[in-house]
């Protein structure tokens, strides 16, 4: 049971805004996994609505997984009073407030609140995981843990720059985030 768990979880990892749809055959190549097996569990996740298979026999998200989505924000004990304060932080500054959880060496967008008249930030969007070490979000999350679970958390990784400002060294990162917990 648990191996069709783990399948079903590297499947899903698959899918993205770049490639939506997967076919069986496809998948299996891509996680070199028997043909057989992957037909087997995607057919069992579609059944769920987890999954949704198109006319052309090959997979996308079902729309199961929003109403799940619905149900973690709303019975999430923070995210009802987060809204709140992100509204006020909105109408009070006038900015884009995102809402992000730290999961694991990432942190996901759970929420985006904006002005109404607001210049769109394209770079970031409901659900969009990033590396933490390498967003301010993340970096203020990071900066809340003890730094013993955070070199625990990138212990053999390495920590790729996406700009030219991008903190690349566990050293740099220490530092940042003491800088960060010193600013509030």
């Amino acid at each position: 049971m648990l191996h069709t768990f783990s399948k079903a979880g590297k499947i899903f990892d698959l899918f993205s805004v770049n490639e939506p749809e997967w076919g069986v055959s496809e998948v299996a190549h891509a996680l070199a996994m028997p043909k057989s097996s992957v037909c087997e569990v995607m057919m069992s996740l579609a059944s769920q609505g987890l999954l949704s298979r198109t006319s052309a026999g090959r997979y996308r998200l079902g729309w199961r997984l929003v109403e799940l989505s619905h149900t973690l924000q709303e019975t999430t004990d923070f995210y009802a009073e987060a809204r709140l304060e992100m509204k006020e932080l909105v109408e009070r500054w006038g900015e884009t407030v995102h809402l992000s959880v730290l999961e694991g060496q990432q942190i996901v967008h759970v929420e985006k609140l904006h002005e109404v008249s607001y210049v769109q930030v394209l770079l970031s969007h409901m659900s969009m995981r990033l590396p933490a070490y390498c967003s301010s979000v993340g970096k203020v999350l990071l900066a809340s843990q003890e730094w013993r679970k955070v070199t625990t958390l990138f212990q053999d990784q390495q920590l790729p720059a996406f700009t030219p400002k991008t903190i690349t060294t566990m050293h740099d990162l220490a530092h940042e985030l003491k800088r960060v917990r010193v600013q509030g």
